[in-house]
């Protein structure tokens, strides 16, 4: 299977803006968390495409951020709006790409308002959940030196494989 990279570049690139004007931040809070989502899907796409065709890792790391950043806005929002934040495994992606370009800052930011608890009923797996408080304590502990621990010992119990 070939992956037509200009073509993925150029379709998130399209989209972006239309999510964009079509993100409604006071409507409801499952439909705002999905368009996030897949705006932070077009930028990871984008820095990801754009980098395989260009060998630019400048655009590639700015993708990366707008990610974060966006998804950071989503976390602070809903937090705002006193609204239960989603998954933290749903944001991983945005977390691992700003942890990548090396802003720290930015990687904190978003991990202060993951949920530290594992949402089992919306679909997450533990496994993915595991990674993304794994990845957030490293980050703390990285950023503001705090112990990783709890973070890497939320899930009592082991992950069993299915």
């Amino acid at each position: 299977m070939d992956i037509d990279f200009h073509q993925l570049r150029e379709n998130a690139g399209a989209a972006a803006p239309v999510l964009i004007s079509h993100i409604d931040p006071d409507g409801e809070r499952d439909r705002l968390v999905e368009e996030v989502r897949e705006l932070c899907r077009c930028f990871v796409n984008i820095a990801a495409a754009t980098l395989l065709l260009e060998g630019r890792p400048q655009p590639f790391f700015l993708n990366l951020c707008r990610a974060a950043e966006n998804w950071r806005r989503l976390l602070l929002h809903l937090e705002r709006r006193n609204l239960p934040p989603p998954p933290a495994s749903w944001g991983l992606v945005p977390l691992s790409g700003v942890v990548a370009a090396g802003q720290w800052e930015l990687a904190s930011q978003v991990v202060e308002r993951m949920t530290k608890s594992w949402q089992k009923d919306t679909g997450e797996y533990a496994a993915e959940f595991a990674w993304a408080s794994a990845l957030a304590g490293l980050v703390l502990h990285a950023t503001r030196g705090e112990d990783p621990t709890p973070r890497l010992q939320e899930r009592k119990r082991p992950i069993q494989p299915r």
